[in-house]
């Protein structure tokens, strides 16, 4: 997959940037910043990663640990206008830190932060998640419709660019010219996922086909179709293994899952495990022989990209998904996988048909292996900076001009 160039355009080989990161959706992020960071920092770049603690402060790291803080939102305001005094706060701390690059992942009133920029400075909105709200009501549209107003506000009137992670996202908020205001950048996976070594995969008994699911352990993610998909299962074969794996919700999911478990007696095909490393997933995932890669088919999620999807293409193990337009371009029906609708009964029957069709799932597994790729983080990092670059020089184009009409 073609990427961008490395940050190394005229006037910039020898630059050196100072990066800060912002995302308020958990002190225990996905690996993207992180991973970000790191090829950042290896190109002799400063970065700082800005997320909430465990303490309700808000802190900003280096590759060393806690560089700066600020008090968190308040707790003494209800609901999401609580979030407006902090982002006001963050924006004069931003500004007096004055870096070269400000990305941000959206949240309720983040938009706040890119107000008032007269210096050079560079705000970019990063949409990796292309909307809000959960679930399909009238609840969850109002929320995805009103972040789809701010961000498209934002981004022709506050951000200097706006990032996603495919086209399906850009489309849904900007429609067919999104290139002229916004750039896709791609998740990226780590090299240890290509590097993995694919071993023989001998299962415990001959004729059970082990399934995984790899992630947080949450009903919120509407996990227990997977339970109703292995129940339903269980009526016709055992000849399966269900195994889920990943940290709980905070919110007592873990424990709900293994309520139901038990509830449905499956404990003879369905298991719950601890979490893993993050360095330890690619021999985690190559000791199945397929991933369940479960998605809600929600407004939100149909334009999702998954990083799980995109490492178990990386290691090469089949899956099977919920069919939509990102997860559809990573899974080829048939071929490294297969593509189901969000039913427990259609994951129930893909599942059956692994079972039934030993050669099938040998062609999948083989397919899966030969079509191993991935962009890695270290090609999202050169992307980052290229982009970066164009965007400097156009804001210190345009600062001199800001200047001269100022004083005339």
């Amino acid at each position: 997959m073609a990427t961008g160039s490395r940050f190394s355009g005229a006037g910039h080989k020898d630059a050196r940037v100072f990066v800060v990161l912002l995302h308020f959706y958990s002190s225990r992020p996905t690996p993207a910043y992180g991973e970000l960071a790191r090829h950042f920092r290896d190109r002799s770049h400063t970065v700082w990663i800005g997320q909430p603690s465990i303490d309700s402060d808000f802190v900003f790291l280096d590759d060393h640990g806690v560089v700066d803080r600020i008090p968190g939102p308040s707790r003494q305001i209800g609901g999401r206008l609580r979030l407006l005094p902090f982002m006001m706060r963050l924006r004069d701390h931003v500004q007096a830190i004055h870096p070269d690059i400000v990305q941000v992942t959206p949240c309720p009133w983040s938009w706040v932060l890119a107000c008032g920029n007269t210096g050079n400075i560079v705000f970019v909105n990063d949409i990796r998640t292309a909307g809000s709200g959960v679930g399909l009501g009238c609840k969850a549209w109002l929320i995805d419709w009103s972040a789809w107003v701010s961000w498209r506000i934002g981004s022709a009137l506050l951000y200097d660019r706006t990032f996603f992670l495919n086209e399906t996202g850009a489309r849904w908020l900007l429609g067919d010219k999104w290139p002229g205001r916004a750039d896709v950048v791609p998740l990226g996976v780590s090299a240890d996922f290509l590097d993995a070594v694919v071993r023989p995969r001998v299962a415990s008994t001959p004729d059970v086909v082990r399934f995984l699911y790899l992630g947080t352990i949450s009903l919120a993610r509407n996990l227990e179709q997977i339970l109703a998909a292995a129940r339903a299962l269980r009526l016709r074969t055992t000849a399966f293994r269900v195994t889920l794996v990943g940290p709980d919700d905070d919110a007592g999911s873990r424990d709900a899952i293994c309520g139901l478990v038990e509830q449905y007696n499956l404990q003879d095909v369905v298991e719950v495990m601890d979490p893993v490393p993050y360095e330890r997933v690619p021999e985690l995932l190559l000791g199945f022989d397929v991933a369940l890669n479960y998605v809600p088919a929600t407004l939100v999620q149909r334009r999702q990209t998954f990083l799980k999807v995109l490492e178990c293409r990386a290691v090469g193990l089949p899956q099977i998904t919920t069919r939509t337009d990102p997860n559809a371009a990573v899974v080829r029906e048939g071929e490294n996988g297969l593509l189901v609708e969000d039913s427990a009964d259609q994951y129930a029957a893909a599942m059956q048909q692994l079972i039934d069709d030993p050669s099938l799932l040998s062609r999948l597994k083989r397919r899966a292996e030969e079509m191993r790729t991935a962009v890695t983080w270290k090609d999202v990092a050169d992307r980052h900076l290229s982009i970066y670059a164009s965007l400097r020089e156009v804001r210190k184009r345009r600062a001199p001009s800001s200047a001269g009409a100022a004083q005339a």
